[in-house]
């Protein structure tokens, strides 16, 4: 290969990345066949017009709806930037700002005409008159004339537009914004969207290691290491835009604190407005309502976003439960199985009144803000693989600003927007670190009510108390084979496992996880400790307690007490 060749061919390959990177303009056919200038002959008695025929053979260009005896446009494909146009737009608009559609689908109509006499009125003005006459037009002034004249009216071009508009069929208008579409991403017309969310794809972008810092430091003001994983890889899934049905995922988020004011909703609703944006998402202020078992039409008011939260939820009708103070919050007098299908198949009954049933999917992922840890009965056990929950630190919303130094509301959503791209990057890069992470979890409310008293700064009295009697109970084992045999068991990691454990009791530098004190070996009890050792390690963490027993408080943390004896020991120092 020459230099020449060589020099082409590095050229070729940075236009093909360029063009990557560059959001891609589809060109799809244009809501206008043809536009035809009539009557502009010499011979012509009429004076001339001008016929713009609409490409009605698409079905994704033109939505119309009947009223009365005519049909309205009410929504219709952008073919130069691909954009749906409707008025299911940015709830953050004004009302003045909502376009009318049908008046937007005409103007578009009259520039195409416009566009047509412009370029004939201009090619024929560069003719001489020689030229000009064989044509066999009318005069120029008199065809400029008539064409502007026919324009400025507009009356019988709106006429034949109506015309048109009436004989296109009337169907269901399509779900808009239900996937997010980058500002770097091409057009795809099979997903229509209203606008580009105002950030590149994560998908194409890494973040720095002081970037990473920036995220982290931010998410550890909410969540402990466990529940910054599963809030990071929750919302990586829905920023890559996957189906909430889909076989990783096929879970709702469920969200809680020990306490109120702990900004649960200060972190989800300003990450989801940020990153989400207000067009891809919904924000409802309860969940239950949409379930009620005694309400044919409570789904249909359930919206085709990427993502929907609710602030609120009793998981319980109150208009069932008779005694507040006996409700359990195990779903009673709700629609369990059509939670489990729209979790599952994400499938939901779209029934109006008046109308017949029509069965929807949805696609977004669901955030479900709660002071109530549901209850899963024989019932709904269904739902015991559909629940992802979610711990928020109990501390105060006003600890944690004054911790990141983002005081006030709008402070604290601006943060956010403005660091928008770094936050998906590093959600997206979790999500995909492994996208089964989380999909084996099964939700306890033990576990989970357990979780939340743990995060509790007011509990560690109480913890330090207990270690004086734990401590005492501890199984003293040989635990070379006993832990060989746990991992083992867990499908998990057992000879990186047992590499760390061997570390500690040495006196070497372990894992932060693991720690040494006389004849004790202690190993952290959080979620987060053993994630490291598989997507299985979990089952260890529930067998080191039922051999071990509870976790005592020690060395500020929650940690299992292993007696180290002799026989260990020495095989340890030997080997």
């Amino acid at each position: 290969m020459g230099k020449f060749d060589a020099f082409a061919e590095a050229f070729r390959k940075r236009k093909e990345e360029e063009a990557k990177k560059a959001p891609a303009i589809v060109l799809q056919k244009s809501m206008v066949r043809a536009v035809d200038l009539l009557n502009i002959m010499a011979d012509d008695k009429k004076p001339a017009k001008v016929s713009v025929r609409l490409n009605i053979a698409e079905d994704d260009l033109i939505y119309t709806e009947r009223t009365k005896s005519r049909a309205v446009v009410v929504c219709y494909t952008d073919p130069k930037t691909g954009l749906f146009i409707t008025e299911v737009l940015d709830p953050t608009m004004d009302e003045n700002e909502i376009p009318n559609v049908y008046k937007q689908f005409r103007d578009i109509a009259v520039t195409h005409a416009k566009n047509k006499v412009d370029g004939l009125l201009n090619e024929l003005s560069q003719m001489n008159a020689e030229e000009y006459e064989k044509t066999g037009y009318k005069p120029l002034s008199r065809l400029r004339k008539e064409l502007y004249a026919f324009l400025d009216d507009r009356n019988e071009l709106y006429n034949e537009l109506q015309k048109q508009v009436n004989i296109i069929e009337s169907r269901r208008l399509p779900r808009v914004n239900e996937y997010l579409t980058y500002a770097d991403d091409s057009i795809n017309f099979k997903r229509m969207v209203t606008k580009r969310v105002p950030y590149n794809n994560p998908m194409n972008s890494r973040n720095t290691a002081d970037q990473n810092k920036v995220v982290e430091t931010f998410l550890d003001a909410f969540f402990d290491d466990y529940n910054k994983k599963v809030f990071a890889w929750y919302m990586g899934a829905a920023l890559s835009n996957v189906d909430i049905h889909d076989d990783r995922i096929s879970k709702m988020m469920v969200v809680a604190s020990e306490r109120g004011g702990s900004g649960k909703s200060t972190v989800v609703n300003g990450m989801v407005n940020a990153l989400i944006t207000p067009l891809y998402s919904s924000i409802s202020p309860s969940f239950d309502r949409y379930f009620a078992s005694n309400s044919r039409f409570a789904t249909s008011g359930m919206t085709p976003k990427r993502m929907s939260v609710y602030s609120e939820a009793d998981f319980a009708d109150n208009s069932v439960v008779l005694d507040k103070n006996a409700k359990r919050h195990d779903f009673t007098g709700l629609d369990t199985s059509m939670i489990k299908s729209f979790i599952t198949d994400g499938y939901i009954a779209d029934e109006k009144k008046h109308k017949d049933e029509v069965i929807r999917k949805l696609h977004g992922l669901h955030i479900v803000l709660t002071n109530h840890p549901p209850v899963i009965t024989d019932r709904t056990e269904a739902l015991r693989r559909r629940i992802l929950p979610l711990v928020v630190k109990p501390s105060r919303m006003q600890d944690k600003a004054e911790e990141l130094g983002l005081w006030g509301q709008e402070t604290f959503n601006n943060f956010l927007v403005e660091n928008a791209q770094i936050f998906a990057n590093y959600f997206v890069a979790v999500f995909n670190e492994d996208n089964y992470m989380f999909t084996d979890v099964e939700y306890n409310r033990d576990e989970f009510i357990e979780d939340i008293d743990e995060s509790a700064e007011d509990i560690a009295e109480e913890e330090e108390t207990k270690e004086r009697f734990q401590i005492e109970s501890v199984k003293s084992v040989a635990i070379t084979d006993t832990l060989r045999a746990i991992a083992i068991k867990s499908k998990a990691r057992p000879d990186r496992f047992l590499s760390d454990v061997e570390k500690t009791v040495l006196g070497h530098e372990g894992p932060e996880t693991m720690r040494r004190d006389t004849h004790f070996l202690y190993i952290d009890s959080k979620k987060s400790a053993f994630l490291e050792y598989g997507k299985n390690a979990l089952a260890m963490r529930n067998h080191l307690r039922e051999i071990y027993g509870e976790p005592i408080k020690k060395f500020g943390r929650r940690m299992f007490a292993i007696r180290i004896n002799q026989e260990f020991e020495d095989e340890v120092e030997g080997a």
